[in-house]
């Protein structure tokens, strides 16, 4: 591995991140965090203080602001960490894969055939500070009490569906566990292989499907839009979560549609009705044309997924090529 990490994981622990049986490690798919004793407890640690503020960034330098307050031991850090994670060799990468992207056509195949579930993954940025922006947003951490926030060492840790999530506390965030494995794992939280791949670049297996953005529009003239973010929604404790489902002037907003999750065949159903019982503005009407429209809403999923797999099969890059039908067929697995 190259040894900057390791003087990067020194620079942690000099700048107050504790960082107990854990260390960083070069794997298949990059930077990961491993525990050097399988058989003790880990825990790494950010005071709040070494949570970099994600308006402090300079995105076109990819450094930390001039006018941002802060020690120069702190600004040095932080720097350094922005090196690692989204410099020079990031940049590059994601350019070379926007110019194969760009060569395949895939933005405009999108447009034509009306297909925005990898949108996100498939767009193209303008410069290296746009580039820098994504990557950021990939990285970002929305904190409950100190806003966007970036989490030097922290972020090396790669996901897994099944462990447990960011402890966010007063005085700072981090994970803790036992290392059921050598390698530590965070979540990134419930998206399906599409989303993952949208946020972060990367597919791993997941357990559930998620509709893909729609609009639809009723006899009655009424739009309904269907968007992507089960971070917005209503949960039911031991029951579920639904979608946040609300009527405005001009239409019905639904965040997200819970199409199928593993090992749950009644998840789909229960979801939607959380949703609609706790349905804001809707009437009677309207209510039982969105219970009408789940096998509509379904279909169309399968039926862009499906599109999108065979499109991919077409690409000639591997690395693109495989991202896509990975994403596409973990996706269509769940369904089936």
């Amino acid at each position: 591995m190259d040894p900057i990490y390791k003087t990067f994981e020194e620079a942690s622990r000099d700048i107050g991140i504790v960082l107990e049986n854990v260390e960083l490690a070069l794997g298949e798919f990059g930077v990961s965090t491993v525990t050097p004793d399988s058989s003790k407890p880990y825990r790494i640690f950010l005071p709040k203080h070494v949570l970099l503020p994600g308006s402090s960034i300079d995105f076109e330098t990819n450094m930390v602001q001039d006018t941002a307050e802060v020690s120069d031991e702190l600004r040095e850090y932080w720097n350094f960490y922005l090196r690692l994670s989204q410099g020079e060799e990031a940049v590059s990468k994601r350019q070379e894969l926007e110019r194969v992207i760009e060569k395949e056509n895939l933005n405009e195949w999108m447009q034509e055939n009306n297909i925005s579930i990898l949108r996100s993954f498939l767009s193209l940025n303008p410069n290296k500070s746009s580039i820098r922006i994504c990557l950021g947003d990939a990285r970002a951490f929305s904190h409950p009490k100190v806003g966007r926030v970036f989490m030097p060492y922290l972020d090396f840790v790669n996901h897994n569906q099944s462990a447990p999530g960011f402890k966010v506390e007063d005085d700072g965030m981090g994970i803790s566990g036992d290392s059921e494995t050598k390698e530590v794992f965070v979540s990134y939280g419930p998206k399906d292989a599409t989303q993952l791949l949208n946020f972060y670049g990367f597919v791993a297996p997941t357990d559930r499907l998620y509709a893909a953005p729609a609009v639809f529009n009723t006899q009655d003239g009424m739009r309904i839009n269907l968007s992507r973010t089960p971070n917005q929604g209503v949960t039911l404790e031991n029951k579920g979560r639904g979608p946040s489902i609300r009527k405005t002037a001009h239409e019905i907003a639904i965040s997200f549609f819970l199409i199928a999750m593993k090992d749950r065949p009644a998840a789909s159903k229960i979801s939607w009705e959380i949703g609609l019982d706790h349905a804001k503005g809707l009437t009677a009407k309207e209510k039982q044309h969105l219970v009408q429209m789940r096998s509509s809403i379904i279909l169309q999923t399968y039926n862009k997924l499906w599109m999108t797999h065979r499109r991919a099969e077409q690409i000639q890059d591997e690395t693109l090529r495989t991202l896509i039908m990975r994403a596409t067929q973990e996706s269509l697995n769940v369904l089936n």
